[in-house]
């Protein structure tokens, strides 16, 4: 999805894209926002699961998004764009089920500018780097 404020990604199956199972750009816009992403299931995805770049004021609950290469969940801005900032990320289930090649690396990751994202009652398991990598000041980082 690009240039769209006011979206609702729910309950979908994103496996096996070359790219991210779902993502959010700003293209043209300087930020997008007002997005919720709940209920979909990113699994096995070349680059990550879920994608936010440049968005605000947005919501990502109760997802799964496993073995994935790369991130389970991205908050990113391009350079010299607005961070994705002021979200709320809870409730997921992100990590490396057993069986499957360990390839997510974190489950929540935080790219350049963004920060003062909320994070909580998510479910970390089998990254292979860490649960979450952050930036910036955030309201909340529990799990």
């Amino acid at each position: 999805v690009e240039r769209s404020w006011d979206v609702n990604v729910s309950d979908n199956i994103a496996n096996g894209n070359q790219g991210y199972g779902i993502g959010l750009y700003h293209g043209s816009l300087p930020v997008i926002g007002r997005v919720t992403i709940s209920g979909n299931a990113c699994g096995f995805n070349g680059l990550g699961g879920i994608i936010l770049n440049s968005a605000i004021d947005s919501v990502i609950s109760m997802n799964r998004c496993y073995n994935n290469s790369g991130d389970g969940i991205l908050l990113y801005n391009d350079q010299g764009q607005a961070g994705s900032t002021g979200n709320l990320i809870s409730g997921n289930w992100l990590g490396n089920e057993g069986g499957s090649p360990q390839t997510q690396t974190f489950g929540i990751s935080e790219g350049n500018d963004s920060y003062n994202n909320t994070l909580v009652s998510n479910v970390f398991f089998n990254n292979t780097v860490a649960a979450v990598s952050l930036v910036g000041t955030d309201a909340a980082a529990s799990a």
